[in-house]
This record gives C-alpha cells, structure tokens and sequence, in this order.
C-alpha cells in the first residue's frame, strides 16, 4: 500500500513501506491525477514485488526500481544540481511521438494496430498541436506518458487475471492472433 502526501507547496509525495523501510519520495507533479496515476503503479509494483512475480535487480535500489514502476530502463539517474543550472530540454509531443514508434521494433504490432495507433496521433497533435511542449502536462516528469502501452498490457493481463473469456478481451483491443495473445500473457 501507497499513501498520497500533498505539501504545503502543492506538490505530492508518496509514502511506502518495502522489506521493513518506509520511503518518501516526490512525484514532482502538484496534478492531483498524475500523483492518482503514479501511486496506482507504485501499488502494482509493490504488489508484483510481494508475490515474487518480480524482484530487484542487483545494484538497483529499492526505492528507486519501485518509483520507476519495475522498469530498470525508467531509472533517472541522481542529478547534482548543485553544478547542472540548466533547464531540461523541451520535449515536443510530434518528438515523443516519434520516439515512440520509432521504438517498436518491426513486426511486433499487427497492421491494424499500428493504423489505429498513427490515427489517435493525427488525432492527439491535430488537438494539441504538434509543437506542444510535453512537460506542461505533468510538469518535468514526462517520462509518464511512456507508458501508454503498459496501460494496454496491465488492462489486457489484469482482465485474463480476473477470467474474462479471451474472445471478449480479443473483442476489447483488436487482437486477432494467437501470437499478439501470446504477447500478453505472464
């Protein structure tokens, strides 16, 4: 279990307990549901962690593979800021956008998901607009917005979990093979 902390300042805090530690740790966001979102995961997390399904690496720490939602490659290294003044680069939603797609390798998504997926992106930038700097919507912490796909993967694994008939579950999100059921299967 996770609690919600605001400060004085606005800003949220998470508070967690792991292998008898409390932890407090910023989620650097003041939007009431950013922090919902952020503690949701942490509590998925904790939760994978206490049912052995997964495990810290070693020379990770604890808290911080928790914060970054069981991803090793989510980890932001400590920063001095101390010696580093300048701001982070912005990020604009088109750049996140090919990020992304760039990043799926080859044949992993069928035809009429990768279709649907590049019509809500004309959809979102036509909206948004293309030159929107991403961290305005969840201030400096624009990392969340990676994780669109593990929203999918987490809502198809947990309804199987819960023994929804697979033909709905393929109905929900498009699947029509057995290979991109495979995919989400734990």
């Amino acid at each position: 279990m996770a609690a919600l902390q605001q400060e004085p300042t606005g800003t949220y805090h998470i508070a967690f307990r792991f292998q008898g530690q409390r932890f407090k740790r910023s989620l650097y966001t003041k939007v009431h549901d950013v922090a919902l979102q952020r503690q949701l995961e942490i509590e998925e997390t904790l939760r994978l962690l206490q049912q052995k399904r997964l495990t810290v690496p070693i020379g990770i720490a604890s808290d911080d593979f928790i914060m970054a939602g069981g991803r090793v490659d989510r980890i932001v290294p400590a920063q001095d800021f101390s010696t580093n003044t300048s701001a982070p680069p912005a990020i604009t939603l088109k750049n996140l956008f090919a990020e992304f797609f760039e990043s799926i390798p080859d044949g992993n998504l069928e035809s009429n998901t990768q279709s649907t997926m590049r019509l809500h992106e004309r959809h979102f930038l036509r909206l948004m607009k293309p030159s929107f700097p991403v961290q305005l919507l969840t201030g400096t912490e624009w990392a969340n917005l990676k994780g669109w796909h593990t929203l999918r993967h987490s809502f198809i694994s947990n309804l199987a979990c819960e023994g929804v008939d697979q033909r709905l579950i393929d109905e929900f999100v498009g699947h029509t093979t057995e290979e991109m059921r495979r995919r989400y299967r734990h």
